[in-house]
């Protein structure tokens, strides 16, 4: 499954827990994830 996320700063706490319930709940599947992005540092 392919799973396309845009996000800024404002919203990783968000995405994180978007990402953890998906694999969470889906144990069983495979995912793609691709993340668009404006302003993110790798610390972020």
């Amino acid at each position: 499954m392919n799973i396309l996320i845009t996000i800024n700063k404002k919203y990783v706490k968000q995405v994180n827990i978007l990402l953890n319930s998906i694999q969470y709940s889906n144990t069983k599947e495979n995912f793609n994830i691709y993340v668009l992005h404006k302003d993110l540092e790798e610390k972020d």
